[in-house]
C-alpha cells in the first residue's frame, strides 16, 4: 500500500484561498511618487492601509446616521 505524504505547501496554499483575501496595488513611479514614499516609510503597510480603510467606514458611518 503506498503512504501519503503531507504536502505542507498545497495545504498552506488552500488555507490561504479558504481564509484570506488578497489584493495587489500597481502605483506609477512618475504620479504616484508621494503615496510610494510615504508607504515605504510605514513599518507594516498592511495596518497601516487597514487603519486608513477602517477610519473611512467610521467616517462614512457617522456621515450617514446625520
Amino acid at each position: 500500500m503506498e503512504k501519503k505524504t503531507f504536502n505542507q505547501a498545497a495545504y498552506v496554499n488552500e488555507y490561504k484561498k479558504k481564509f484570506y483575501k488578497q489584493y495587489a496595488f500597481r502605483f506609477s513611479l512618475k504620479k504616484d511618487q508621494a503615496i510610494i514614499d510615504h508607504l515605504e516609510k510605514q513599518a507594516d503597510k498592511t495596518n497601516y492601509i487597514k487603519s486608513l480603510i477602517q477610519r473611512d467606514i467610521e467616517k462614512s458611518e457617522k456621515e450617514s446616521s446625520l
